[in-house]
């Protein structure tokens, strides 16, 4: 899914790049990009504790 290449640079250099078959998982992470996008203000927020947000005070 990747291809590595290292060149003999100083100070060392190294690139990596997606394959044909890593570009071909691209629309399905779009999909998931977009469906959550989408669905993202049916979802409540959390507090920094980890519980949902409320306006009551506890």
């Amino acid at each position: 899914m990747l291809a590595r290449t290292v060149y003999p640079d100083n100070p060392p250099k190294v690139e990596y790049t997606l394959t044909d078959l890593g570009q071909s998982i691209h629309p399905v992470l779009k999909s998931l990009c977009d469906w959550g996008t989408a669905y993202q203000a049916a979802i409540p927020p959390i507090n920094d504790l980890g519980g949902p947000l409320t306006d009551a005070a506890d």
